[in-house]
């Protein structure tokens, strides 16, 4: 794409500027994002603004927690928790993260999952499971999280089948 059509300034002198190409073979868009973000980390190009900064692309985080929290971070830690990405669009990642939200009313509070009385207000709107006021079970929860592994990995069969009976369920309402 560099060598075709009009570009801006800065892109034109990169063109110019180029002496001889290097290309690393990768397994998939995935390897491909790490080897780019480590070697920009890495080598700090000059005319590459994304990634410099020290941060990273973004992921999905499902915490290693007795009842798991899913959400977006850019750091990686070892404490038992699984990562899904990374994305190089933010918004992409947002998609998913609202749709698994509406599939899969996980919990949303921080930190050590806390004993109440009565949920907080995203049960009452249908954004958690209230495992906190005991309205959901730990199996049942831990469903919701494996399907929430599937879908991340691609697994979309059971998700729509779940899905396609729910809306099925809901026209015979009536």
């Amino acid at each position: 794409s560099y060598f075709s059509g009009g570009k801006d300034v800065k892109t034109g002198v990169l063109v110019r500027r180029i002496r001889n190409i290097e290309y690393i073979v990768t397994g998939n868009e995935y390897e491909a994002l790490l080897l780019e973000n480590t070697l920009i980390k890495k080598h700090s190009p000059r005319y590459n603004i994304n990634l410099k900064d020290g941060k990273s692309y973004p992921v999905i985080r499902i915490t290693g927690e007795e009842y798991p929290r899913v959400f977006r971070t850019r750091r990686i830690v070892n404490d038992g928790s699984e990562y899904f990405g990374p994305f190089p669009a933010v918004g992409i990642l947002d998609t998913y993260l609202e749709l698994i939200e509406k599939i899969f009313p996980l919990r949303k509070c921080r930190g050590p999952l806390k004993k109440r009385d009565h949920p907080c207000l995203y049960h009452h709107i249908g954004r958690c499971a209230a495992p906190c006021a005991g309205r959901i079970s730990r199996e049942d929860y831990l469903r919701s999280v494996a399907g929430i592994r599937a879908l991340l990995s691609g697994e979309t069969g059971e998700v729509l089948a779940k899905l396609s009976g729910e809306m099925r369920s809901a026209a015979d309402f009536r």
